[in-house]
């Protein structure tokens, strides 16, 4: 999926001057797996078998860098789909079971893995025009989201305006990133659903401010698909990042995506690590993921 800059590479850095990368960190953005429409509430929907372990595949061979399962860290949202697909995603970043149906996932080994719901990502309620999005499609409401921005309502019926959606999944972003940078995690995995995941695509690439179309964002997420950011920490004390989506990779500025100048800074990184690991225990304690008994998983 790209140029994979790693340990030990040589780059240019600050004032153009050659300097080691030191530590190699992600952020991966996903839409859920292919769901199930059988199997869990309609809204809700399981997975299908297959897909637990097509996830894993994909995450393996386009993004193989494996790391220590404590570095590691989860986002979902109230949708278990979401939830089952990062847990897909985290063990292939950690190198532990490929898992080979929705039991065998039930089955996995999290242990040392961290996970949160982020609401945030979820679909809030009366988001959007439900009946236009059955009609019409994704590329539907994201190009009426981008073309009117501000808008409260689509084809008669109230919805969330893109700014708010937009601003939210921004926050939900920076998050993630500053999680690797704080020095905690390494590897931070979001999961969404179709319309959010273009949104943060937008943010990423940094084309999502003057985007009028959803090809213009970088193209529609397929259910199984992830972007990722890839960030280098060099021996300079500074930072290169690359995002990769849809097959295209292009160095970014961290700071045109999380809003800041990131300087490296180790007393801010040392901080932020604090703030992040009373967080972290908070969510081990309140808001990790119910692990589904197979005898869960049957069809309806």
């Amino acid at each position: 999926m790209g140029y994979y800059i790693k340990e030990g590479d040589t780059v240019k850095g600050k004032d153009d001057e050659d300097t080691k990368v030191v530590r190699v960190m992600e952020v991966i953005v996903s839409r859920h797996g292919v769901k199930d429409s059988k199997r869990g509430q309609k809204g809700d929907e399981l997975l299908t078998d297959s897909s637990p372990g097509s996830i894993y595949d994909k995450v393996k061979e386009k993004l193989p860098k494996v790391y220590d399962p404590n570095r590691v860290y989860f986002a979902y949202t109230d949708r278990i789909r979401t939830v089952l697909s990062a847990q897909a995603i985290a063990l292939a970043k950690t190198g532990r079971r490929k898992p080979k149906n929705l039991e065998e996932l039930a089955e996995s080994d999290f242990t040392g893995i961290s996970s949160k719901r982020d609401d945030r990502l979820g679909i809030y309620p009366d988001e959007i025009n439900e009946d236009s999005f059955r009609k019409h499609g994704t590329g539907y409401i994201v190009n009426y989201a981008l073309q009117n921005p501000e808008a409260v309502q689509q084809d008669g019926q109230l919805i969330e305006p893109h700014v708010s959606v937009e601003s939210r999944l921004r926050d939900s972003l920076r998050d993630g990133i500053e999680k690797v940078l704080s020095g905690q995690y390494d590897c931070a995995i979001l999961v969404s659903h179709g319309y959010h995941v273009e949104t943060m695509r937008g943010i990423m690439n940094g084309r999502g401010k003057t985007a009028k179309t959803m090809a213009d964002l970088g193209g529609e997420f397929q259910m199984e698909e992830f972007d990722a950011i890839r960030i280098a920490e060099l021996e300079d004390g500074t930072y290169k990042c690359f995002v990769e989506y849809n097959g295209n990779v292009e160095e970014r500025k961290l700071k045109d995506i999380v809003g800041y100048e990131v300087k490296g800074d180790k007393q801010r990184a040392q901080a932020l690590s604090r703030i992040l690991q009373e967080e972290r225990m908070y969510e081990d304690e309140q808001a990790r993921p119910q692990a589904l008994a197979p005898a869960a998983l049957g069809r309806n």
